[in-house]
């Protein structure tokens, strides 16, 4: 990581990796990823993603201060399948900033076809409606979308907003996301968060590949949205349109 100069406070960049890490990419973007200084590396290790995140979000809570006596203020979660812009997080401090909220998605894809946005409008019994691209295109002007929920991967979420979803319950016994089927765990965070009272944004400008071996990241070109897809060297782009509406 390469710590800056920043007015903002130290936090944990939170990284999930199964048992074995999987892509060297991840770690070439970690390496140069910008960070308040202070910030600290921490990797949980589990073959369940809740546990994972639940695990870095008790090491946050538990730390002592990490720089002029300032106790970590954020978490930026990251998973091991990720590549991502250096100015990722910085961008979060500045949507954090401007929108006064206390979370800040990334926008990135499913890494399979039909490579649909894993950004939510909508999260109830009736089902979880992912925005379309026309949706995503129309607030790209705005730099961000307010959503109901998101991946957890690329997701920043601030101290404030953990605690008082904690609520008096010792940190050991957190349980920010819960265990669920296919993933849904990050859709069960984002409802606990709505429901504590906190707004959830998605950043658009610096969206966040997802890689199996190959890497889909969502791309703004020539006024649309496409889906660049690379392999080593090779790389080609396809309207986001041609998969999800």
């Amino acid at each position: 990581m390469k710590e800056i100069v920043s007015e903002f406070s130290p936090g944990i960049i939170g990284v999930s990796t199964g048992i074995t890490p999987r892509f060297n990419q991840f770690f070439d973007c970690l390496d140069v990823l910008q960070v308040p200084k202070g910030s600290v590396y921490v990797r949980a290790q589990d073959t369940s993603i809740a546990r994972n995140r639940n695990d870095l979000i008790r090491t946050m809570l538990s730390m002592g201060p990490l720089r002029d006596k300032l106790k970590a203020g954020w978490i930026f979660f990251l998973d091991d399948d990720h590549e991502f812009d250096p100015a990722v997080l910085m961008r979060k401090f500045a949507l954090w900033r401007e929108l006064d909220v206390e979370a800040v998605g990334s926008l990135y894809v499913k890494k399979v076809p039909p490579f649909e946005p894993v950004v939510y409008k909508r999260i109830d019994g009736k089902g979880n409606d992912r925005f379309t691209w026309a949706e995503l295109a129309a607030e790209k002007d705005a730099g961000f979308i307010d959503a109901a929920a998101c991946g957890g991967g690329g997701l920043f979420v601030s101290r404030t907003a953990l605690e008082k979803m904690l609520g008096d319950k010792p940190i050991a016994e957190g349980d920010w996301f819960p265990e669920m089927y296919s993933r849904a765990e990050d859709i069960g965070f984002c409802r606990s968060l709505k429901e504590a009272g906190f707004d959830l944004v998605v950043d658009l400008a610096l969206p966040i590949g997802h890689t199996m071996p190959s890497t889909a990241t969502p791309e703004w070109f020539e006024g649309e949205w496409f889906i660049s897809i690379s392999y080593g060297s090779k790389g080609y782009r396809l309207p986001a349109k041609m998969f999800h509406p």
